[in-house]
């Protein structure tokens, strides 16, 4: 269903936030 798309889009996001979010960190503290 759409709704059931959209959720999981939303989780993707959220993955992909949280992932830019470490690399960012991680850059921060070794770079």
């Amino acid at each position: 269903t759409p709704e059931g798309f959209s959720e999981e889009l939303t989780t993707a996001n959220d993955w992909v936030g949280f992932a830019l979010s470490a690399v960012e960190a991680f850059n921060e503290k070794f770079i």
